[in-house]
């Protein structure tokens, strides 16, 4: 159902925003009614589509893009419990699942609002980019308060080219506590090199502009690995000159219950009995399929590693990898 309509009194509780579109110069926003207790896929775009599918459909609707902005501005002020940046394949749907297993937690996994917020928030343009802060700022304030009660806990985990955004993201939240997670890149680059991900696809063939920047000439041509290894390594590279002191570096390897309890404490969670109940169920589960069971397949990706990986994972990750590893260790993260 799509409808124009104007809430002058404030955002109606059970209402989330799904989606911020444009078309020309007019902007809108995607409303589906909705518990954000039904946010519990791995993926925000799965959750919407699950909605969507079901025999009874939720009720959406459209509005303009103030209607988020100024209904956030009405509500209290409240900052996420903590945001993850990390690379592709590392672990990062796992960390959020469990974390979400914390009463009171809303988790936003690739969220497309957030997404257009973040990247707007870090637009040369000033006005853009002030443009981006409100509906970034208004996008937590809904969603935290969009049942009756207090406020809900927001976390947000963005898509691999977030940590361009991270930036930005320290001035419109200086001290909300981050993590960026990583993983050895040669598994890194044999997991998405044997499933591709959408974004790869399009990167390489054109179809959408790199965030990281046109490769440089001895990438273009070179082949997938090539190019995929150099996009890694721009992560690795951009995370070390953006990080500060309210950020944390975990290695995939290190990623244990233990681990995830200490997330959760700088995050300020509260994990109960149930909870930690519920944080061993969701390890034992494959984060993007809760329905099978999750098993270790390091070796299998490191047996995977081909001589073209290894030598493209060496020009281009390695050595920022190997930084912030050294990141990691030194904060002792236990």
């Amino acid at each position: 159902m799509t409808k124009q309509i104007g809430w002058q009194d404030g955002i109606p509780k059970g209402w989330l925003p799904i989606q911020i579109g444009t078309y020309r110069q007019y902007c809108s926003v995607r409303w589906m009614q909705a518990s954000p207790e039904s946010l519990m896929e791995p993926f925000f775009e799965w959750t919407v589509g699950k909605l969507r599918g079901r025999y009874s459909p939720v009720r959406e609707l459209e509005t303009e893009l103030n209607v988020l902005v100024d209904g956030g501005r009405r509500l209290p002020f409240t900052v996420p419990a903590g945001l993850i940046f990390h690379m592709s394949r590392c672990g990062s749907t796992l960390l959020l699942n469990a974390l979400k297993t914390t009463g009171g937690v809303i988790g936003l996994s690739e969220a497309q609002p957030m997404l257009r917020a973040m990247h707007l928030a870090s637009a040369p343009s000033a006005h853009w980019a002030q443009a981006g802060k409100h509906l970034a700022t208004s996008l937590v304030n809904v969603i935290a308060h969009s049942e009756n009660g207090p406020a809900r806990q927001v976390i947000y985990k963005g898509t691999m080219s977030d940590i361009l955004c991270l930036t930005a993201t320290r001035a419109i939240w200086p001290h909300v506590p981050c993590i960026i997670l990583i993983r050895d890149p040669m598994e890194v680059m044999v997991s998405n090199l044997q499933q591709r991900p959408m974004l790869l696809l399009e990167w390489t063939s054109g179809m959408a502009e790199c965030p990281f920047g046109p490769p440089p000439s001895e990438v273009l041509g070179a082949g997938v690995e090539e190019f995929w290894a150099w996009v890694i390594g721009r992560f690795c590279l951009k995370a070390l000159e953006v990080m500060d002191d309210a950020c944390t570096v975990i290695d995939y390897e290190d990623l244990t219950p233990s681990t995830i309890r200490v997330v959760g404490s700088r995050f300020n969670l509260k994990m109960d009995a149930g909870d930690e109940d519920r944080l061993r169920e969701t390890l034992l589960a494959y984060s993007k399929s809760p329905g099978r069971p999750y098993t270790n397949d390091r070796e299998v990706k490191q047996q995977g590693v081909t001589p073209a990986v290894r030598a493209s994972a060496d020009k281009w990750i390695v050595e920022n990898y190997k930084r912030l590893k050294d990141c990691s260790r030194r904060m002792a993260f236990k």
